[in-house]
């Protein structure tokens, strides 16, 4: 599979892919970081030509400002995720705290039916604009910016907080993530069919992106974080599951960047599997001594 199946911004990283970069580190307001993608998409969009065609000829700045987009990314779906569940299951809505969902607050507040409407539509929207940044296409700034609007006039002062993950920045590797999709393609599966990626949130944020883009492929997520938000179980909401049943023919490929123990993907896998007829698990990297074995990967290793 070449590299040019990849998504042009997942081009544009070059990086040491071991330990996770400084930008990786960041805490904005989604409004701040809606802007400064949107910005940033102008600016690698204007040098994309000469970016690919003759990468000596471009400044630091340049590899900065990709670097920087990569990393935002999750931003740009995960505050309409944790919006749309709490919206959808009565939790609290606040600018800088997460409520469990196995916690005294759930199903404390009944929203207007116009809030739980709009909340699987923004989710929706917000996945669209961070493909088109990931491609760097013509449409992606005006996407970005168009997210500032919804029913929550609030919801750009909500914070994201990232810090740096090794695991999930390894996980994200394009060269690793095109292996995966040329393994997913030589078996087969979803062959002549445009599948489904359900990718864990929050670690499979960017992998996701990267791999449904390759392939060509639908992609939504489900959170499901066991160590970041101490997660037992895949957070399925009423509109996750009506979204599944409505795409129950289509091939699905439930996804996980990094598979250290298994856990995670694991049960994610036992938990979506019923919701589709053809479906398969996949990691970007599986550690040698996992105890789940997903049924495609892109390397394997023993760290």
């Amino acid at each position: 599979m070449k590299v040019e199946r990849l998504p042009k911004l997942s081009r544009l990283v070059y990086a040491e892919w071991d330990e996770a970069p400084s930008e990786m580190a960041f805490e904005a307001s989604w409004g701040e970081i809606l802007a400064e993608c949107a910005e940033l998409a102008v600016l690698l969009g204007e040098g994309l030509p000469s970016a690919l065609s003759s990468p000596a000829s471009m400044t630091e700045s340049y590899w900065s400002a990709a670097r920087r987009l990569f990393v935002r990314l999750p931003s740009i779906i995960n505050v309409p995720l944790n919006w749309k569940i709490c919206v959808e299951l009565g939790l609290p809505l606040h600018p800088t705290q997460y409520f469990e969902v196995d916690g005294p607050a759930l199903g404390s507040i009944r929203y207007p039916p116009a809030l739980v409407e709009e909340a699987p539509l923004l989710l929706e929207r917000a996945v669209e604009a961070a493909r088109a940044l990931m491609r760097l296409d013509g449409q992606a700034a005006e996407l970005t910016r168009g997210l500032r609007f919804s029913a929550d006039p609030a919801m750009p002062g909500y914070v994201f907080t990232s810090k740096p993950d090794k695991y999930t920045w390894r996980g994200s590797e394009p060269s690793k993530i095109l292996t995966l999709a040329g393994r997913i393609e030589a078996s087969g599966f979803g062959a002549g069919q445009r599948g489904l990626v359900v990718g864990a949130a929050h670690g499979s944020l960017v992998a996701g992106l990267v791999l449904a883009e390759t392939l060509g492929w639908d992609l939504s997520y489900v959170r499901f974080s066991m160590f970041k938000r101490a997660d037992k179980v895949p957070v399925l909401t009423p509109s996750d599951i009506a979204s599944f049943r409505r795409r129950q023919g289509i091939p699905a490929l439930l996804f996980d960047e990094d598979v250290a123990k298994g856990t995670t993907l694991r049960i994610f896998t036992e938990t979506l599997a019923p919701y589709f007829s053809d479906c398969r698990s996949a990691a970007v990297i599986r550690h040698g001594l996992a105890g789940f074995r997903p049924d495609f990967a892109g390397i394997e290793w023993f760290d």
